[in-house]
């Protein structure tokens, strides 16, 4: 668990490497970044982070033990560039797997506030629901940032699901969707939209206070010559509500309530290319087009660097390998501009360098060696989207290639 929650940051991290302040001249400091981890499970707080400068040299090493606080990663003398690389390490609760991130050209100076993660569940919601005279009854309930406490059901019906819930992080209004068959044989599809929750801590519900959902399959036209396909979502204040039925792969077409629509749709061709992109959209989608990108890109080891060479023009190049069984899970993500160049790979703290000096140069074949490529429409530029995406839960437009060398 500690794992997922930590990849959780990662991939908030990557996205937020921003604002450069190189036109404004860098007079030199000993703080690199600071890192607010005061409201964060402490689950996903990393192991270890570290600096180096742009020729590789370790400047900055901080342990920070799973305690929420407010971090400074400082280097012992004076830091003149603008910009450095840093590195999170974490390894699971188990010991079995170990994971580094690497990022490259981050500006010098930023303060990322990691958004909150621990929170307190002090509302208490109980719903409950009398669907008398039908069987094989769903529900669903989103836009609630809540934890599970109990259910009832008498099996004739009549059931209720009790949450905890963090008012602050959850939407403004709840979206719950019902799926049931009639005594005829026949699965109806309704939804329910819920304001002011918060005024009573218990609800009662019945089948004539919800409205009747049509299903509509918005039509794909795209590319992919092996398979593709999507899910779709609804965002409540920031957050993804999917409306993606797992069970019946049915798509529910609700037009009103929701902020926008997100698509994640993904695509393969018989040359091994893959193909993702999210869309956000105001509107419910009836149609959804994509294009395969024209993008490309190929790296080799040499010298302790990485050469990197593109194609195309994209916001995040990330690199990500790992060793499987060794006797560890060992996985080292590489985050960098989407230009053709050479990349000095960090020093490491002598804590971690026995599992990844020879990383890059073992002579073994990597059990996962593939490298996504990503554009974002928003943050077109890669100085713009670290500080951006921090403390930003909606995801936004943008193609991902996925390029396979294993």
């Amino acid at each position: 668990m500690k794992t997922i929650k930590f990849i959780l940051v990662v991939l908030l991290i990557q996205l937020i490497i921003s604002c450069s302040n190189d036109d404004q001249g860098v007079r030199g400091t000993n703080v690199l970044t600071t890192f607010d981890f005061t409201a964060v499970d402490p689950n996903q707080i990393p192991d270890v982070i570290f600096a180096n400068d742009q020729n590789g040299n370790l400047i900055a090493e901080l342990s920070l033990g799973g305690v929420p606080d407010v971090y400074q990663l400082t280097s012992d003398e004076l830091y003149l560039a603008g910009n450095f690389t840093l590195s999170l390490f974490n390894e699971s609760s188990s010991g079995t797997e170990k994971s580094l991130s690497t990022f490259y050209q981050v500006p010098v100076g930023q303060t990322l506030q990691i958004p909150e993660s621990n929170y307190q569940y002090d509302g208490e919601l109980k719903l409950n629901f009398d669907l008398s005279g039908t069987t094989n009854h769903q529900v669903n309930v989103y836009g609630l940032r809540r934890q599970f406490i109990d259910q009832s059901d008498d099996g004739a019906g009549q059931f209720s699901y009790t949450f905890a819930y963090n008012e602050e992080a959850s939407a403004n209004r709840l979206f719950i969707k019902l799926r049931y068959t009639e005594i005829g044989g026949m699965t109806r599809y309704a939804h329910l939209w819920v304001n002011d929750y918060t005024s009573s801590n218990e609800y009662f519900y019945t089948i004539p206070d919800f409205a009747e959902t049509l299903l509509n399959r918005p039509t794909l036209n795209d590319e992919a010559d092996d398979y593709s396909g999507f899910d779709l979502y609804g965002v409540l204040n920031g957050f993804n509500c999917n409306l993606y039925d797992p069970v019946t792969r049915d798509f529910y077409t609700v037009t009103e309530g929701f902020d926008n629509y997100l698509i994640r749709y993904y695509g393969g061709y018989t040359d091994d290319y893959t193909h993702q992109k999210r869309i956000v959209t105001n509107t419910f989608p009836e149609n959804i087009t994509t294009i395969r990108p024209n993008w490309d890109m190929n790296y080799s080891f040499v010298n302790n660097a990485l050469a990197i060479e593109v194609n195309g023009q994209f916001s995040l190049l990330t690199l990500r390998t790992s060793y499987e069984n060794t006797p560890n899970d060992i996985n080292w993500d590489l985050y960098a501009p989407p230009v053709s160049g050479t990349y000095n790979l960090p020093e490491l703290p002598s804590s971690l360098s026995a599992d990844y000096q020879n990383h890059f140069n073992s002579g073994n074949p990597f059990d996962q060696d593939y490298a996504p490529m990503s554009h974002f429409t928003a943050y077109p530029n890669y100085n713009n989207l670290i500080i951006n995406y921090l403390s930003n839960r909606t995801e936004h437009d943008g193609d991902e290639r996925l390029i396979k060398y294993f």
